[in-house]
């Protein structure tokens, strides 16, 4: 009996019977769809946020962030994307920190604006969420 057949099954599957290929690209077009539904709620939040409607930024960048941590978490560790969308996250994360600092401090509007904590994305997914961007 080989390795690759029998009892044992295709070695190049994985449980679920699908093939490693086949899982890898499944979890990045999951990683994907959840990095876009991240973009569309910060797209949301940058709204917010220009029209100086702090809680309600805040609110929509934090789950951004909770959906970019998401996808990270789908794609496999040595994915380009990684590291991109990580970074991003810092980012939106700032904004956020920064945000709950001017509402602590009661102000009313940010006097730094979004751009100087959120850079546009630079990822592979980027082609993809720039149409929500």
């Amino acid at each position: 009996m080989s390795v690759t057949s029998g009892a044992f099954g295709d070695a190049s599957a994985v449980p679920g019977g699908t093939s490693a290929v086949e899982d890898y690209a499944a979890r990045v077009e999951e990683a994907s769809a959840v990095a876009t539904e991240g973009a569309i709620v910060e797209q949301q939040a940058m709204v917010h946020d220009k029209a100086n409607r702090i809680q309600n930024a805040i609110t929509c960048y934090v789950q951004a962030s909770n959906r970019l941590a998401e996808a990270v978490s789908l794609l496999p560790s040595a994915h380009p994307d990684v590291r991109a969308i990580c970074q991003h996250r810092t980012e939106v994360d700032s904004r956020v920190t920064y945000l709950r600092s001017m509402m602590d401090e009661g102000k009313s509007e940010p006097t730094l604006p979004l751009e100087h904590h959120i850079k546009p994305v630079g990822s592979v997914m980027a082609v993809q969420l720039d149409r929500f961007l």
